[in-house]
């Protein structure tokens, strides 16, 4: 399967299309939230999906993805991708084609944006770019922590503050 993936991945039409075929379920407009302990961690909605079971567990095949991640502060994280994988026994997943993470304070642009729903990280092995109203970095690669809020960058990391600092 991850070689298949890999070399329809650059034509991603005949992916959904092979995807649609082998699919046990394909659904329209889908609406789905995570919850942990009573509190909802992530609410995704997606154009449609399509579920794929294997030896290895069950994968919803998304296309035109947002996620609202709900935050402690309240400020919670938009995302929207062309594509992404859902991991149904993890909730792990992996968004991919023009990515925004957008907060009230910052956005974060990259092809490909991978979630761990346990550990409640989002990171990048891609190059990345942050930008907010007084700053904008870029990096290879980027980790950012929902529970901390904090963002590591790494590799090639270029950036641009604006305004007074007071250290």
């Amino acid at each position: 399967m991850f070689i298949g993936f890999r070399i329809l991945s650059k034509n991603p039409d005949a992916l959904i299309d092979t995807i649609k075929n082998n699919a046990t379920l394909s659904i329209e407009n889908l609406h789905q939230t995570a919850t942990r302990d009573g509190k909802q961690e992530w609410t995704l909605d997606a154009k449609s999906a399509h579920l794929i079971q294997s030896q290895a567990g069950s994968q919803s095949i998304l296309e035109n993805l947002s996620i609202v991640f709900y935050l402690e502060n309240k400020n919670n994280a938009h995302l929207t991708a062309d594509r992404g994988v859902l991991e149904n026994n993890t909730s792990n997943f992996t968004a991919t084609g023009k990515v925004v993470l957008m907060n009230p304070d910052y956005s974060l642009r990259t092809e490909e944006l991978r979630y761990n729903h346990q550990d409640r990280i989002l990171y990048s092995t891609l190059p990345s770019d942050i930008s907010g109203e007084f700053l904008h970095f870029s990096a290879e690669k980027i980790t950012f922590n929902l529970h901390t809020r904090q963002a590591h960058l790494e590799g090639k990391v270029e950036g641009t503050i604006r305004g007074k600092i007071q250290l």
